[in-house]
């Protein structure tokens, strides 16, 4: 029987790793997809131009309606809405012409940065990093449970997701902001006076051609996400090829498009593995190096495991706590979208055509129960530590629908 040594911080991720906001759209109590197009045959080359079943998974699309619950005030004192009388008054054809001599200052929308607003008449910065503690007289609300860390404010038209920085497992005053994601109705504009509203045209002139697009159906409405991973910023449009939101995060030093040397346990130019000795793996200030710093670190002292997580990139090391520093296992998610070396295989691949090819190479799959999701895995080589010896081996996690919604390279199961 065999035993595997490592929990896997992967279902956490499949609420809240990449995240865009559309038009006129609610927050479903199913979050764990909402796919009813028809599934391609993932043998064939994928058109990056589709979302698939497993980005669906995980795109949240917050409810743009207002909360009885928030009722900040978010326009200055200084708006004049006066009303200009002409002879209207005295019989004259002459219609009444309202005046507006100051209108409020647009908010700022800052590339990989944060927004600038007016909040209680007052100028207040909302800055990716920032702690919930520095933010939190801003009323808001938690629009689903299950994602505590998921922030709604809806007077001031955009979301807030942080990351449990301090791994209390509840919202603090230590976590901090990972993602700021803008509706269709706020009142702002990027530096280059890029606006919701405005046709897409537009941010591809400010931004440039985007890292990836990927188009999803929800209730009927087609809505594309265009990812600039380096700038920090996602742009949703909806079908007609107008702006409904932008997502703000921190800048990536990477695009999520390389190879997965799932043979050499490799993917981005990281390396994992298990040995103490003697080891291939890439150390973790080595990571860093290549990837930047991770989005959220997160120690599990119950497993003794440490986690790197790189949300914004669909990227997770993972360590153990009793090691030297160096990547042991790497799971892979959504919006990573690089293929399995020699394959056009990647996340969204259906689990039929996954194991068409592999079954052909390993075998059929073996599985491992991680709480309630299943861990299909193919044994790739064996390494003997001495006192012990392990499998090293493929993972792949499935949706309900079949597709592959995480891939765990190097993952370590002890041979007995």
């Amino acid at each position: 029987m065999k035993k595997i040594i490592f929990l896997f911080f992967v279902i956490l991720f499949g609420t809240m790793i990449y995240i865009s906001c559309s038009d006129d759209t609610s927050s479903s109590d199913d979050i764990s997809g909402t796919a009813d197009n028809e599934i391609k045959d993932i043998n064939e080359v994928k058109d990056e131009n589709t979302l698939t079943d497993a980005e669906k998974d995980i795109v949240i699309l917050p409810d743009t309606e207002p909360s009885d619950e928030i009722t900040p005030d978010i326009q200055p004192d200084t708006i004049d809405t006066d009303v200009t009388t002409t002879d209207a008054d005295a019989g004259s054809d002459t219609e009444d012409v309202i005046t507006d001599t100051n209108p409020p200052p647009l908010a700022k929308i800052i590339a990989g940065s944060g927004i600038d607003i007016i909040y209680n008449s007052q100028p207040r910065q909302i800055r990716i990093d920032d702690t919930y503690g520095i933010i939190k007289d801003i009323p808001m609300t938690v629009p689903d449970s299950r994602v505590p860390y998921y922030l709604r404010m809806d007077q001031l038209k955009f979301d807030l997701l942080f990351g449990d920085t301090d791994g209390s497992k509840s919202l603090t005053d230590n976590d901090k902001l990972l993602r700021i994601i803008i509706s269709k109705d706020f009142y702002g504009e990027t530096e280059g006076k890029t606006r919701t509203g405005d046709a897409l045209s537009k941010a591809k002139s400010e931004f440039g051609s985007s890292d990836h697009s990927a188009t999803t159906n929800v209730e009927g409405t087609d809505y594309t996400f265009d990812f600039y991973f380096k700038k920090g910023i996602n742009v949703a449009s909806d079908s007609s090829q107008k702006i409904t939101g932008f997502t703000i995060y921190r800048p990536q030093k990477v695009v999520p498009s390389g190879d997965i040397d799932y043979e050499n346990s490799k993917a981005l130019g990281i390396t994992a593995d298990i040995a103490l000795f003697m080891s291939n793996a890439t150390s973790i200030s080595d990571m860093r190096n290549i990837l930047g710093p991770e989005d959220l670190k997160v120690d599990d002292n119950t497993s003794k495991l440490t986690y790197y997580n790189y949300l914004s990139i669909g990227f997770t090391a993972i360590d153990s706590q009793s090691s030297s520093g160096d990547v042991k296992t790497i799971t892979l998610y959504p919006p990573y979208f690089g293929k399995l070396k020699g394959t056009n295989l990647t996340l969204g691949s259906s689990k039929s055509s996954i194991e068409s090819f592999f079954n052909t190479k390993y075998g059929t799959p073996k599985t491992l129960q991680q709480g309630e999701a299943t861990i299909y895995y193919y044994v790739i080589k064996t390494k003997d530590l001495g006192l012990k010896k392990y499998d090293i081996c493929l993972g792949f996690i499935y949706n309900q629908n079949d597709n592959a919604t995480a891939i765990l390279v190097g993952l370590p199961v002890e041979k007995k």
